[in-house]
Protein backbone atom coordinates (compact mmCIF):
# COMPACT_ATOMS: atom_id res chain seq x y z
CA UNK A 1 0.00 0.00 0.00
CA UNK A 2 1.24 3.56 -1.24
CA UNK A 3 2.04 5.50 2.15
CA UNK A 4 0.18 8.01 1.42
CA UNK A 5 -2.99 5.82 1.59
CA UNK A 6 -1.45 4.61 4.98
CA UNK A 7 -1.35 8.22 6.16
CA UNK A 8 -5.10 8.35 5.38
CA UNK A 9 -5.92 5.32 6.32
CA UNK A 10 -4.45 6.48 9.97
CA UNK A 11 -5.98 9.99 9.54
CA UNK A 12 -9.71 8.58 9.08
CA UNK A 13 -9.26 5.94 12.19
CA UNK A 14 -7.68 8.92 14.03
CA UNK A 15 -10.65 10.90 13.49
CA UNK A 16 -12.81 7.72 14.93
CA UNK A 17 -14.26 6.76 11.66
CA UNK A 18 -14.99 2.65 11.37
CA UNK A 19 -13.18 0.10 9.85
CA UNK A 20 -15.51 -0.28 6.60
CA UNK A 21 -15.93 3.44 6.34
CA UNK A 22 -12.31 4.11 6.15
CA UNK A 23 -12.39 1.42 3.88
CA UNK A 24 -14.49 2.84 1.63
CA UNK A 25 -13.33 6.18 1.81
CA UNK A 26 -9.46 5.42 0.60
CA UNK A 27 -10.62 2.55 -1.68
CA UNK A 28 -8.86 -0.56 0.58
CA UNK A 29 -10.35 -3.83 1.98
CA UNK A 30 -11.47 -4.13 5.52
CA UNK A 31 -8.73 -6.15 6.25
CA UNK A 32 -5.72 -3.86 5.17
CA UNK A 33 -7.28 -1.00 7.43
CA UNK A 34 -8.04 -3.62 10.04
CA UNK A 35 -4.13 -4.32 9.77
CA UNK A 36 -3.28 -0.60 10.29
CA UNK A 37 -5.55 0.09 13.07
CA UNK A 38 -4.15 -2.93 14.91
CA UNK A 39 -0.48 -1.28 14.58
CA UNK A 40 -2.11 1.93 15.64
CA UNK A 41 -3.39 0.24 18.58
CA UNK A 42 -0.33 -1.38 19.64
CA UNK A 43 1.50 1.55 19.25
CA UNK A 44 -1.00 3.92 21.38
CA UNK A 45 -2.30 5.81 18.31
CA UNK A 46 -5.79 5.06 19.03
CA UNK A 47 -6.98 4.03 22.36
CA UNK A 48 -8.38 0.55 23.38
CA UNK A 49 -12.07 2.60 23.53
CA UNK A 50 -11.71 2.56 19.76
CA UNK A 51 -15.03 2.12 19.10
CA UNK A 52 -15.14 -0.97 16.34
CA UNK A 53 -13.23 -2.81 19.37
CA UNK A 54 -14.74 -6.12 18.55
CA UNK A 55 -12.46 -6.49 15.10
CA UNK A 56 -9.40 -6.74 17.57
CA UNK A 57 -11.25 -10.03 19.39
CA UNK A 58 -8.62 -12.85 19.14
CA UNK A 59 -10.99 -15.16 17.84
CA UNK A 60 -11.19 -13.46 14.80
CA UNK A 61 -7.50 -12.85 14.67
CA UNK A 62 -6.79 -15.90 11.86
CA UNK A 63 -9.78 -15.17 10.08
CA UNK A 64 -8.84 -11.15 9.48
CA UNK A 65 -5.41 -12.08 8.75
CA UNK A 66 -6.48 -14.22 5.83
CA UNK A 67 -7.94 -11.89 4.84
CA UNK A 68 -5.66 -9.14 4.70
CA UNK A 69 -3.68 -11.85 3.28
CA UNK A 70 -6.27 -12.18 0.37
CA UNK A 71 -6.19 -9.08 -0.73
CA UNK A 72 -2.15 -8.04 -0.24
CA UNK A 73 -1.93 -10.96 -2.80
CA UNK A 74 -4.87 -9.46 -4.84
CA UNK A 75 -2.51 -6.54 -5.06
CA UNK A 76 1.21 -7.92 -5.06
CA UNK A 77 0.24 -11.58 -6.23
CA UNK A 78 3.36 -14.42 -5.75
CA UNK A 79 5.92 -11.60 -4.42
CA UNK A 80 3.21 -10.35 -1.42
CA UNK A 81 4.73 -13.11 0.85
CA UNK A 82 8.24 -11.30 0.47
CA UNK A 83 6.83 -7.87 0.69
CA UNK A 84 4.73 -9.17 3.87
CA UNK A 85 7.75 -10.24 5.85
CA UNK A 86 9.89 -6.72 4.77
CA UNK A 87 6.90 -4.93 6.67
CA UNK A 88 7.38 -7.43 9.87
CA UNK A 89 11.13 -6.79 9.64
CA UNK A 90 10.71 -3.49 9.86
CA UNK A 91 8.42 -3.52 12.79
CA UNK A 92 10.98 -5.55 14.34
CA UNK A 93 13.60 -2.78 13.80
CA UNK A 94 11.40 -0.28 15.45
CA UNK A 95 11.08 -2.75 18.79
CA UNK A 96 7.14 -3.22 17.81
CA UNK A 97 6.75 -6.98 18.37
CA UNK A 98 3.35 -6.74 18.49
CA UNK A 99 2.88 -5.47 14.99
CA UNK A 100 5.39 -7.91 13.77
CA UNK A 101 4.10 -10.63 15.14
CA UNK A 102 0.56 -9.64 13.62
CA UNK A 103 2.84 -9.35 10.19
CA UNK A 104 4.29 -12.61 10.44
CA UNK A 105 1.01 -14.24 11.00
CA UNK A 106 -0.65 -12.23 7.62
CA UNK A 107 2.75 -13.86 5.96
CA UNK A 108 2.28 -17.05 7.29
CA UNK A 109 -1.54 -16.94 6.04
CA UNK A 110 -0.52 -16.24 2.52
CA UNK A 111 2.15 -18.79 2.61
CA UNK A 112 -0.58 -20.89 3.23
CA UNK A 113 -3.38 -20.14 0.71
CA UNK A 114 -0.38 -19.50 -2.11
CA UNK A 115 0.35 -23.59 -1.50
CA UNK A 116 -3.40 -24.28 -1.64
CA UNK A 117 -4.54 -22.15 -4.78
CA UNK A 118 -0.89 -23.85 -6.60
CA UNK A 119 -2.18 -27.23 -6.09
Amino acid sequence: MPADEIVAVQAALTARNGIRATARQVGTGNATVHAIACEMRVTGLIGTDYPYRAFFDHVRHRTVNEQAAREIIERHGPDAVPIIRERAENATDLADEIAAKEWRDIADAAERILRETAK
